[in-house]
């Protein structure tokens, strides 16, 4: 009991103490004074209760009751310390008076400590909504998957740093960063992969900038980079920084992945607003990915033409699906061995009445990022499957068509049960119908690729890896590929006859090729002595101006018609 005592004691502060000892020691001093008169003392005992309700106040009704007793315990000595024998009527007193100061110690106590659960749960009150609002003022303008500022901090926040480095004239660069090809890795791998590359990039991007610039993830794939104190050189040397970090391989787990991604730049002017920044980094990313992606681009003026063609190239190209004013052109193959014609590649042709004749080149990546690819690859699939139907039952049963297939278009999930229905739909026999992909699709997520390829096989569709070289194909990998035909690019055969190395490198792939099993074909043969090399070589087909340009179905027709009897010999 005398450890609880004096541990409770002990945790009075020194000043209360002081406090208790000044207000007792008052009273304590008039005591001793020989004062003849009840009253008087029972008025005095009152003073002992100052520092017991000041001790309440402070810490509670036990040290209330603690500080009561005190007082008693002083003022019996005190009183006994009296010569004029009152100590005796002043007990009776003091057993009344300790009653009445207990109970005011316990009533207010209980005020005190009623008050204070009070302002416990105000604070505490006040502390959650604190943090509720720092919650949602952080979820405003943070974004929810990488942590980076998002598009609200940008349109609020950043745009108020903004207008005050331009007033204080710092200069100051935009850059807007995006990914090549994310799409493929969340069809792929599936979004939560996706959604862990996107953190890596995140984490990456703040690590590159200095202090003081500011990343912000507007959606998807896609980020901006506000760096003020920044000029132009310095804005190139850290995109040359970023581009080179994210060109290394990325592990997670059994899975490598290799990103790369382009980078629009601007160079903010004192007369352009962040909106209007932004929307030049934009132009300068677009312009960045249609010239070959992996790289960056400083904002020009040529860009707005660049971007307004493009919107009419996507307004353009809906409209002339909805028209039907695409046109499906058709490229024979000839058999070199077989000495005959046996199949024809599908190209897509499309004649604008506004914009002319526009180059796939231009038009295809256009298809391709704004989904328009799925339809249109879907319809020059039954268009080709049901023209080359059609020549078959005209006498010309061995033709086979060729369809270049999109990477967006593969990597649907119902990507082989749409061949199969086109098929059927068609009446077409499986092995008339050759599909056409390039490495980059092959060997994006190899699994996916063999197991698409090898039911499509097992259904009797044959496959060709088109513009094989120029990739980065391991040969480890295109041996486990189910395919039938190998596509040599056309920048090979161009200078076949003069360039030793080409010739070097398609001797290699042709005898590579035979060693597996596959055939062949030679795409841009235009001359005699090309057609003669290929020829030796033991390649198994050609395709090119040598034999015929790409023609309509009804001009192809006739091409048949004509080359009954023709022969293209390179003996």
């Amino acid at each position: 009991m005398s450890n609880f005592l004096s541990i409770q004691l002990f945790k009075v502060p020194v000043k209360t103490w002081l406090f208790i000892i000044l207000f007792y020691g008052f009273p304590a001093l008039l005591d001793l004074i020989d004062f003849n008169d009840l009253y008087f003392h029972n008025i005095l005992w009152f003073l002992y209760l100052i520092p017991t309700l000041f001790l309440t106040f402070l810490h509670g009704s036990k040290y209330g009751i603690l500080s009561t007793g005190a007082g008693s315990l002083l003022f019996l000595l005190t009183e006994s310390l009296q010569p004029s024998g009152i100590v005796s009527q002043g007990l009776i007193t003091l057993a009344e008076l300790i009653l009445v100061n207990v109970l005011i110690t316990v009533i207010v106590g209980q005020l005190v400590k009623r008050n204070n659960r009070e302002l416990g749960r105000q604070k505490e009150l006040e502390r959650q909504l604190g943090e509720a609002k720092a919650d949602l003022e952080y979820i405003a303008f943070h974004d929810s998957l990488a942590g980076l500022y998002n598009l609200n901090y940008f349109s609020h926040r950043l745009t108020k740093q903004f207008e005050e480095n331009k007033i204080n004239r710092i200069p100051a660069c935009l850059m807007f960063f995006n990914l090549d090809r994310f799409k493929l890795i969340n069809d792929s791998y599936g979004h939560p992969f996706g959604d862990q590359i996107l953190k890596l990039v995140a984490e990456k991007l703040l690590s590159l900038i200095e202090p003081g610039g500011t990343a912000v993830r507007s959606g998807g794939d896609d980020f901006i980079l506000y760096l003020p104190e920044t000029l132009p050189d310095q804005a190139k040397e850290l995109a040359n920084r970023i581009l080179m970090e994210f060109s290394k391989p990325i592990h997670f787990g059994k899975i490598e992945i290799r990103l790369s991604a382009s980078i629009g730049i601007v160079h903010i002017q004192e007369e352009d607003s962040l909106e209007v920044s932004l929307q030049k980094a934009s132009s300068s990313l677009h312009f960045a990915k249609e010239t070959g992606r992996n790289k960056y681009q400083f904002y020009s003026a040529k860009f707005v033409e660049a971007a307004n063609r493009r919107l009419l190239l996507e307004q353009g190209l809906r409209k002339a699906l909805e028209e039907k004013r695409l046109k499906v052109f058709y490229q024979p193959k000839f058999d070199l061995h077989l000495n005959q014609i046996t199949g024809l590649e599908a190209l897509l042709r499309w004649n604008d009445p506004v914009l002319g004749n526009v180059s796939p080149d231009e038009f295809i990546p256009v298809a391709e990022e704004t989904g328009l690819i799925i339809p249109i690859g879907k319809w020059v699939l039954e268009e080709a499957s049901r023209q080359v139907l059609e020549w078959q039952k005209m006498g010309y049963s061995d033709l086979h068509v060729c369809v270049n297939i999109s990477s967006i278009q593969f990597l649907q999930n119902d990507f082989t049960k749409m061949i199969e229905q086109i098929i059927r739909e068609n009446s077409l026999q499986p092995q008339s119908l050759n599909l056409e992909i390039t490495e980059r699709i092959a060997l994006y997520n190899i699994e996916d690729t063999i197991q698409k390829l090898e039911h499509l096989q097992q259904f009797g569709v044959t496959i060709s890896l088109d513009d094989f070289g120029t990739g980065y194909s391991s040969l480890s990998y295109i041996k486990s590929l189910p395919i039938n035909f190998l596509k040599i690019d056309r920048s090979f055969i161009k200078d076949i006859f003069f360039n030793h190395q080409d010739a070097a490198i398609i001797r290699s792939i042709i005898s590579l090729a035979q060693s597996l099993d596959f055939k062949v074909v030679a795409e841009g043969v235009e001359t005699d002595d090309q057609l003669r090399v290929l020829g030796e070589m033991g390649c198994n087909e050609i395709q090119g101006y040598y034999i015929a340009k790409p023609m309509a179905s009804e001009d192809f027709s006739k091409f048949l018609e004509d080359n009954l009897v023709k022969h293209y010999s390179y003996e």
